[in-house]
Formats: structure tokens, C-alpha cells, sequence
């Protein structure tokens, strides 16, 4: 990953600046427009948190969250004037709503208490963060008949559209920063413009589906757009030597194997097989070794596995902090001479790296960026971990109980999203807690998936099978 330069941080100055004043405005017409307009809630969440997901703003990853804030305030704005109804709701979604909050409750007492451990005012952003993650689940559970989400063959459709925007900006500006800065320029452009390949990518979770649901649509556009979304998707893993794109990918379109029928997964894998050849040969090898990472990792996933093991000593160094953490984002303090000493005695001879990238175990670093495993046992301790595992656990449980043609994939885009954190730091993506939430992306997704099976049917959209009870 490229060096940060501090420099060119945002600072308070940009908040309460032009640039600052200018966001707000436009934020404030964003709340404006979902408060006049409610059924495009989720619309609106799912542009903003998909686009949002990769564009730096001085060097934050930030875009996501900001408009994601607006778009709950003004859903709040609407609940306050225009309407205070309540709607009944089951035990077993008051107890997984509940138990959200909870685990979302504890992440704002971490978060404060980093807050004040690092004595960084700046850390309240991660206070507001999840306070509005609480609020959205809110909204999404108790209210979800006044932001209401849109049909199945919409949401595919418009997930699809706005992911080839996504991939599209992400290729170019990888293409613009191979002619800037020469070779290797598509990833020296990472921590400053753009998130780094395994957090840039994220999207591909929701936007495989959407494409694969769309493969048999009456219209002959929507088909080629979901061909054109897949085939960009598979490129920018290429492109950025993202392992993961093709991983998830693959496992991706296998579990949703009942929608895609065999004809086109044939047609997809053989285009894929023969892209591979061309473009990455060694491809197949390099993905095999990364399955077995955890317990053979190959020398360029030993600095993860580093990692890791640096957040357990750091984590259990100290009883209290295994128990109940050090506070959101003390992991970046915490953790530098844990990680700096098994860098150092263990990290194999690298025997390639692309210049301008960060050194961990430099003695002068300052500050550790890590996955968001260790992270998040650093930050908040085994009862924030059991916390996040109870919560996916739920989400699975409440998947596979919804049922339909789509309940394989979706359980398995929870869990592949958890087993994420030990790629990568997602605890700043909005999309990722959105994938889980009561009542969020996937969980209604699946439910119009299902009530809309035999119409879908009907127009050639999908094959509807499913032998699971609905709830």
C-alpha cells in the first residue's frame, strides 16, 4: 500500500472551510430530498454506499459515511414531522434488533473511549459512525413501511447500473495513474485517492448477485448490462492483482448456481478460464495457495498472518484489554511493537515490492494500519468480538429461514464478509454492516426475492426454486 502523507490529511481547516460548507449544503439537500421523498431510502443508500466505497477525501475514506448520515437525517426529519406510526414487529426481530444495538451501543463507548485515550478530538467521527449505523438499523426495522425498499428486479438493476459506474472509475483511475506516475501507478495511488484493492472491491458482495439475478431478463440492455458488470468486476481483479475478486467471485456464482443456470455459468467460466490465460497465467496457482493462507501462508500473505498474531499479543498483554479493549482505533498505538518485533524476526526476505509503499517495521513509524480482526480484539476486546460474531451468526440464521432461490449466496456473503476482517480493515465501510444489519440490504433483498418468485418466473427473470420455510 502507498506511504500517507500527512500533508495531505484533511484538516479542521477543510471541515469549516469552502470545501467543508459546500459538503454540508449538498448533504443537506440529499436529507431534504429523502424527507420529501421516503421510497427513496434505499435507493439512495445503495448508490451512495456502493460509489462511496473506494474515493478517498483527503486520504479518509469518508464519502460513504458522510452521505450516509445525511440520507438517515433526513429520514429522521420525516419521521418527526410528517409521521410518528410504530409497526409491530416478532420476538425474533426485536431480539436480533436489539442485539445489533447492542454490539453497536458498545462500538460508541469504545469509540469514546479512544476518543479519550488518544485525546484526539477527530475520533468523534467514529462515535457519530455508528450512531447513525444504530439509527439506520432503527429505521430499518421499526419503520420499515415509511422507507419502504424497492422490488427485487429494481434493486438488481439498479445495484448492477451503479457497479459498473463503480468498476469503471476504479479501472480509469488506475489507467490515469499508470500514465502519471509510471509503472505500478494504479497502486501507489492507494491511501490517497482510492482505497487499497481488498477494501476497493468490497462491492463485488452485492453486485455478482444483482448481475447473475438480471443474466435471464425479458429485456435484452438489462442482460448485456449484467454480462458488462461481471466482466468489469473480474477486470479490475485483474488489474489490481486482487486475489480475492476471483475467489469470492467464484464461490459467488456457484452458490447462486439455482438462478444462473448451467448454460451461462459455462459461458461466464470459460470466458474467465480464457481471460485468465491471457492476461494471468499463473492465476489458478496463486489462487489455490491463498485458500490455505492461515495455515501455509505463502511470503506474500505472511505480513497478514504478522499481523494477526500482533493483535492476539497486543490484545492479551493486558487482562483488562483482552476483556473489554483499549478503545476504538487505540489499535494504531497499541500495537507498533508488536508488530515491529515479529516483522522483523519473522517476515521472510521479500523478493518484490513496489517502491513507495509503506515499511511497517521502519523504526519510524508512527502509526500501524491492520486488518480488522486484530483491530477490532485491540480496540474492544473479546466481548466486542463475541458481539459482532453474535450478530453475523444471527443474520445467517435469519437468511437461511427466509429462504428462496438466493438464501446460499446470501449466507454466504455474511460470512465471507466477516472472514473479510482478516484481509482487511472494514470497519469503516458502511456497505459492509449494511450486508448484516436487522432488516438491511441483504435481509430484504432476499424477502422480495421470495414473495416475487413466481412473477419473476413468469418474465424469464429467474428460476424460482426454493424447499425452506419462509418466515
Amino acid at each position: 500500500m502507498g506511504l500517507t502523507n500527512e500533508s495531505l490529511l484533511l484538516s479542521w481547516g477543510d471541515v469549516f472551510g469552502v470545501g467543508g460548507a459546500l459538503f454540508v449544503l449538498l448533504g443537506l439537500a440529499v436529507a431534504v430530498f429523502i424527507a420529501r421523498r421516503p421510497e427513496k431510502f434505499w435507493p439512495a443508500l445503495l448508490v451512495v454506499n456502493i460509489v462511496g466505497n473506494g474515493p478517498r477525501l483527503g486520504v479518509y475514506l469518508i464519502l460513504d459515511e458522510i452521505f450516509t448520515g445525511f440520507i438517515v437525517l433526513g429520514a429522521l426529519v420525516r419521521l418527526i414531522l410528517v409521521s410518528r406510526r410504530t409497526i409491530a414487529i416478532s420476538s425474533e426481530d426485536r431480539f436480533w434488533t436489539g442485539m445489533f444495538l447492542a454490539w453497536i451501543g458498545y462500538m460508541v463507548v469504545s469509540s469514546i473511549a479512544g476518543m479519550l485515550e488518544i485525546g484526539d478530538p477527530k475520533l468523534l467521527r467514529w462515535v457519530i459512525f455508528y450512531l447513525v449505523l444504530g439509527a439506520l438499523a432503527w429505521i430499518a426495522c421499526f419503520r420499515k413501511q415509511e422507507f419502504p425498499f424497492p422490488a427485487a428486479r429494481s434493486t438488481a438493476i439498479l445495484i448492477t447500473n451503479t457497479s459498473i459506474i463503480y468498476f469503471g472509475a476504479y479501472l480509469a483511475q488506475g489507467f490515469v495513474a499508470e500514465l502519471v506516475l509510471g509503472r505500478h501507478g494504479r497502486f501507489l495511488t492507494q491511501d490517497y485517492l482510492w482505497a487499497g484493492p481488498a477494501v476497493a472491491v468490497f462491492p463485488l458482495l452485492v453486485a455478482v448477485p444483482a448481475a447473475v439475478f438480471l443474466w435471464t431478463d425479458r429485456r435484452v440492455y438489462v442482460r448485456l448490462a449484467a454480462y458488462f458488470s461481471i466482466a468489469l468486476v473480474l477486470t479490475a481483479g485483474a488489474y489490481y492483482d486482487s486475489r480475492m475478486t476471483w475467489l469470492v467471485s467464484a464461490a459467488l456464482l456457484l452458490a447462486l448456481s439455482r438462478i444462473a443456470q448451467l448454460r451461462r455459468l459455462a459461458v461466464i467460466a470459460g470466458a474467465a478460464g480464457w481471460f485468465v490465460v491471457a492476461v494471468q497465467p499463473d492465476l489458478p496457482d496463486t489462487l489455490a495457495k491463498t485458500a490455505t493462507a492461515l495455515w501455509s501462508p505463502q511470503p506474500m500473505d505472511v505480513g497478514r498472518i504478522l499481523h494477526l498474531r500482533a493483535g492476539v499479543n497486543t490484545a492479551f498483554a493486558d487482562w483488562q484489554r483482552a476483556i473489554r479493549g483499549g478503545g476504538f482505533y487505540t489499535h494504531r498505538f497499541l500495537m507498533i511493537p508488536y508488530v515491529q518485533e515479529l516483522l522483523r524476526t519473522e517476515l521472510p526476505p521479500q523478493t518484490f515490492t513496489i517502491p513507495g509503499t509503506r515499511d511497517d517495521a521502519a523504526p519510524g513509524v508512527t502509526v500501524i494500519r491492520t486488518q480488522g480482526l486484530p483491530a477490532l480484539l485491540v480496540d474492544t476486546g473479546l466481548v466486542g468480538v463475541a458481539l459482532f460474531f453474535a450478530v453475523l451468526a444471527m443474520s445467517v440464521h435469519r437468511l437461511i429461514r427466509i429462504g428462496g432461490p438466493v438464501w446460499p449466496a446470501f449466507t454466504l456473503i455474511v460470512v465471507v464478509s466477516g472472514f473479510w476482517l482478516l484481509s482487511n480493515n472494514l470497519l469503516e465501510v458502511i456497505l459492509f454492516y449494511m450486508l448484516f444489519m436487522p432488516h438491511g440490504l441483504l435481509d430484504q433483498w432476499a424477502k422480495k426475492i421470495r414473495d416475487q418468485a413466481p412473477e419473476l418466473a413468469s418474465q424469464r427473470s429467474f428460476i424460482a426454486a426454493t424447499t425452506l420455510p419462509a418466515v
